[in-house]
Order: C-alpha cells, then structure tokens, then sequence
C-alpha cells in the first residue's frame, strides 16, 4: 500500500514539469488555447495568460502581437478597419475603429513608381492615417469614405473647406464663379444674363 501510494504521488505532474504553452491542471499539462485568448510563454506555471485588447493571439507558447495602424481586435485577432463603413484606426493597438467625423474623408494613397509599373495607377483610400478635410465644393455629414460633392442642380456651392453641408445660392438665377464646380456663385439680373447670351450669339454667327 504505501508503495503504492509513493508511485502516484511519484508519478503526478507538477507545474514545474509543464512546458511553454502549457498549464497545470490537476497533475496534467495541458495545453493553452490561442482560439480562446490564452497564451503562456514561460514554462512551469499552473495558469495561461490572456490576451489583452488591441492584440492578437500567435501560438500557445508566443507572445501576442499588437495590431497595427488599420486595424482593430476582436476575438484575439487583428481585423482590418473597413472605409465603405466610413472608420479607420490610425493608431496601434486598437481594439476598435474610428468614426470618420463629419467635414472629414478618408485620406487617399497616390500610386508609387511600382505600383505605376504593374499598371495600377487608382488612387486608394487609406484606413491607418487620420482623416482629411473635405475640399471646397465637396461635404460630409460623417461615417463615409469620402466627401460629396455640392449638386449644381439644386444650386449648391460650398467655397469653406471640412463643410458639413453645401450653401444654396439664393436668387432666381445665378451662374458658378470658378470652372471648378461647387466653389462659389455670383447672381445676376435675369435680363444682364439674357443681354450677355444675345451678345455671344451674335458673335458667334458672325
């Protein structure tokens, strides 16, 4: 009987004999779950570590990485940040992303020597930088990608940058002041108007 009793006992596996990505449970080792945000990086211990937020889990013995700039944690991994639902993350470690503000768009990469090379000249939005501000003529109400452009067909015009919204151009005519549309408008007399395309008819029957 007791040597019975000093064989289980010799037998039993303590903390100490357990390995890097292993715990002890009741005399056994067993084996830390990445899947379920476990990790233990250092032999001999009775317990796994937990990945903490704004990380990714890597093998049962590694230590987790952080997610980087663009991305976001979730479920112990490194998801990226999506632009057509109007977020980012600009900064490492996040376990969430950005709302776009509103007067603000997505930042865009301009294609590289390389990249010109293959044949991919589109410019790309960027999810790992901080928004810019809309242009003048363009505005956003927040979480987009990019700025919407002021509509000339309801006599919109926006001449401020990181607009919210587009001014109307008040009057019964009203004509752009600037080849780029959107910037601005200047109203006229409807019959100033008439004068000046009577003029240029004439001139260009001639």
């Amino acid at each position: 009987m007791y040597h019975q009793e000093n064989k289980r006992i010799k037998e039993r596996t303590e903390a100490t004999d357990c390995e890097a990505g292993e715990k002890e449970v009741k005399g056994k080792c067993e084996a830390c779950i990445p899947a379920q945000g476990e990790y233990q990086d250092e032999p001999g211990k009775n317990f796994c570590k937990r990945v903490k937020p704004g990380k990714a889990a890597q093998g049962s013995n590694e230590v987790p990485v952080i997610c980087t700039p663009g991305t976001f944690s979730r479920n112990y991994k490194c998801i990226p940040c999506n632009a057509d639902d109007g977020v980012y993350q600009d900064e490492e470690g996040g376990s969430f992303c950005k709302a776009i503000d509103p007067g603000y768009e997505l930042d865009v990469e301009e294609p590289s020597d390389d990249m010109e090379l293959d044949g991919d000249t589109e410019r790309k939005v960027v999810v790992d930088k901080k928004p810019v501000k809309c242009k003048k003529g363009f505005y956003s109400k927040g979480s987009a990608k990019s700025c919407s452009p002021c509509s000339r067909d309801k006599k919109e015009y926006q001449n401020e940058i990181g607009a919210t919204y587009c001014k109307i151009c008040a009057g019964k005519s009203f004509e752009w002041s600037s080849v780029c549309e959107g910037l601005g408008c200047k109203e006229e007399e409807l019959s100033k108007i008439e004068l000046r395309k009577d003029a240029m008819f004439e001139w260009v029957s001639q």
